[in-house]
Order: structure tokens, then C-alpha cells, then sequence
């Protein structure tokens, strides 16, 4: 179970579901991927070559998804308690808490394990004001509830892995995110400007995503290299005041702007581009991720300038990246002018970044995942 879009692929948690569901079909079990699809349904079962149960697609860039999501729920539950009770379900596999409440009161109808795979906290993101004290509360209870009553819990980073301990998860195991490397690796430059050095951000630009420190660090760099570009690929809240800054700075012909593009098109963008930029503030919910975007830099041949935060640093290094102080537009800045300078670290950075994310394949994290889940039905 998902919330995100399975098919077409648009991120989130998309890509590790895939991948799990894949590696339990690989091994002869009989599979039911319950999500969001933006194909039908023959097309979405002869792709990814397991039963599809179509679930509601709530976007996840909605301002109001949170809402939306409470909304759903209570259809979630019987919808999901149906599926199990028709197709004999012995395991469930779900992926972040939205899905997880459900997931959970099936679990407990029908005595069957619950494993629940969590790469953020969903309550993180509600704001506590604006007459929303209640709902940040419930939402809190229900996401700590499956934490605490899930059979088993996977997740992304060792950093995740300690709130978790605390918020009383039992038989927790940590796995990355990753990429497919192929996918990504046989992905060729087309339409680089030329004589350019060109910086990409690719995903959400919300307040939680700390790009407020992009542009002011963009206009030191432009002052040193002028033919300096900024690639935003994506979409959010803060993208109209980073627009307006970008006009006030005098860096139009800097900056381009694509917004959300199919999954599919981001390879070719991020192949085009020089550098990858893994910008995130130092809060809990930036502390505790691993983004996607990190291992599609790597798999593209493009060295990263990252934040510097906790989950980052387990799989980013000096030899991977340049890290950047959390919410240091100074900082920042310095990191992209010495990239854009010094030719010898470049090629160093983007050699050792294609070794590293080699071990971050999905297949392979799939088959890992898959095989953590499975022994909860030894125990």
C-alpha cells in the first residue's frame, strides 16, 4: 500500500514501493500493489507484473492534502479491510503512515503482520496554528499509534532510525533509498547551454524545503561567473517568492524554471546540468531524509553540494560531495564557486559519487527490504 502515484512514477514514495513489490513477485508470491495509478489497469499489471488494486490519487503537492488524506481515510480502512478479507492477505507492506492507519486496523482484524516502511513523519508538516492545534494533534496520535503498534518498521536512515526507537517502534531496520542506476546512467547531455556551468534543484520547493538561501547565494556566484545558470525543476509554495527574487536580483536570464515534468523527462535535465544541489533546512524532518535526488545526481555522473545534516552524512562523504552549513546562503555560495573553479575536484567528486551510488540500485534495496519483511512471518 501507497499513497503516492505508482504509475506513472512522480517520486515520493513511488519509486521504493515499486521496487519492493517487484522483488516480492520476483521471489513467486502473489503480489497486490493497492495505490494510485494514472494508467489503467492492465497497463499498470503488465508493468510492474502484479495484481493492481486502484486507490484514490491525492496529489501530494496539495496545500490541503493533509485534510484530504483524514478525509479519505475512513474509505481507506474499509477499502483495505475488503481486500484483505477477499484476497487472503498474510502479509501487508505499507509505506509512510498515511496508508499505515489502515494497514493496521486490517492487520489487527485479520492477526496478520503489519510492516511498516516510513521515510518521513507525516505531522511534521502541519502547521500547530492557524486553528489547526487539533488536527496537528490527531494526526500526531494516529502516525505515532502505527509507529508503535507496527509489526515491524523499515526506514531510510540510522537518524530516522533513533526517533523512531523513541517514539517506541519495535524490530526497526534501516534501508536507503536509491535509483535505478541504469535508467539514469545511459542518460546523455543534449542541450547544455554552451559555456555554461549549470546548477540543478529538482523536487519540492515548499518552506520546509529551505530554498530561501538559494537566491541570494546565486547572486554571489553570478558575481564571480556570470554565465553561472540555475535549473529549478519542480514546484511548490515558495516557488512565486523565489520567482520575485530571482526578478529583484536581476537574474532572469540566470534562472529557468520548468515546474513539475513527468518523472520520466528529470534524467535528461539533470544530464544536462553540471552540479546537483541537495538544499535542505536544519530541521527534523530535513535531519532525518535521505532524498531521492542525491543517488539521481550520482547515477546522471554530476557531483553534489548537500546540506550538512545527519541522514546526509551517512551516505554522503568529502569523496561524494561538497557539504554546505544548513541554511548558509554564505556557505552556500563559497561551495558553487569553488566547484565551478577548481576542475580537478570536480572530476574527482563525479568519479567517486558514480562508484558509490552503484551499491544504492533499486533492485537490489528492493531484494533487502523484501527480505527484512519476510521474518516477521518467522517470528
Amino acid at each position: 500500500m501507497v499513497h503516492d502515484m505508482v504509475i506513472p512514477n512522480r517520486g515520493g514514495g513511488a519509486p521504493r514501493t515499486e521496487s519492493v513489490a517487484k522483488a516480492f513477485r520476483d521471489r513467486g508470491h502473489n503480489v497486490f500493489v493497492f495505490a494510485p495509478f494514472g494508467v489503467d489497469k492492465k497497463t499498470a499489471e503488465k508493468e510492474l507484473g502484479c495484481n493492481v488494486i486502484k486507490m484514490l490519487h491525492i496529489n501530494r503537492n496539495n496545500p490541503k492534502k493533509v485534510i484530504k488524506y483524514g478525509a479519505y481515510n475512513p474509505y481507506l480502512v474499509l477499502r483495505t479491510l475488503s481486500i484483505v478479507r477477499k484476497h487472503k492477505i498474510d502479509l501487508i507492506f505499507v509505506h509512510d503512515s498515511i496508508c499505515g492507519f489502515p494497514a493496521l486496523i486490517a492487520s489487527k482484524a485479520f492477526k496478520i503482520p503489519v510492516v511498516l516502511d516510513i521515510t518521513d513523519f507525516i505531522g511534521e508538516y502541519i502547521e500547530p496554528s492557524r486553528g489547526r492545534k487539533h488536527l496537528f494533534e490527531f494526526v500526531k496520535y494516529i502516525e505515532n499509534k502505527v509507529i508503535r503498534e507496527s509489526t515491524k518498521v523499515i526506514t531510510v536512515s540510522k537518524a530516522m532510525a533513533k526517533i523512531l526507537k523513541e517514539k517506541g517502534a519495535k524490530n526497526i531496520s534501516v534501508v536507503y533509498d536509491g535509483v535505478d542506476f541504469q535508467e539514469f546512467y545511459k542518460c546523455k547531455p543534449k542541450c547544455k547551454p554552451k559555456g555554461s556551468f549549470v546548477f540543478i534543484y529538482q523536487g519540492g520547493m515548499d518552506p520546509q524545503d529551505g530554498l530561501d538561501i538559494l537566491v541570494p547565494a546565486a547572486k554571489k556566484v553570478v558575481e564571480t561567473f556570470p554565465n553561472a545558470k540555475f535549473l529549478l525543476v519542480g514546484d511548490g509554495k515558495s516557488l512565486p517568492k523565489i520567482k520575485k527574487e530571482v526578478k529583484e536580483n536581476d537574474l532572469k536570464n540566470n534562472f529557468t524554471f520548468t515546474g513539475w515534468i513527468p518523472f520520466k523527462e528529470v534524467k535528461q535535465h539533470i544530464s544536462d546540468s553540471d552540479v546537483g544541489l541537495v538544499i535542505l533546512p536544519d530541521i527534523l524532518s530535513a535531519r532525518i531524509r535521505v532524498t531521492l535526488k542525491t543517488f539521481e545526481y550520482w547515477a546522471c555522473e554530476k557531483p553534489i553540494i548537500a546540506a550538512k545534516l545527519d541522514a546526509l552524512e551517512e551516505v554522503v562523504d568529502e569523496k561524494t560531495g561538497l557539504f554546505y552549513k544548513a541554511d548558509d546562503s554564505d556557505d552556500l555560495a563559497e561551495k558553487m564557486i569553488k566547484i565551478c573553479e577548481d576542475k580537478n575536484l570536480y572530476n574527482k567528486l563525479k568519479l567517486c559519487g558514480i562508484k558509490k551510488v552503484k551499491r544504492f540500485e533499486w533492485a537490489w534495496l528492493g531484494e533487502k527490504i523484501v527480505k527484512e519483511s519476510l521474518g516477521v512471518l518467522d517470528e
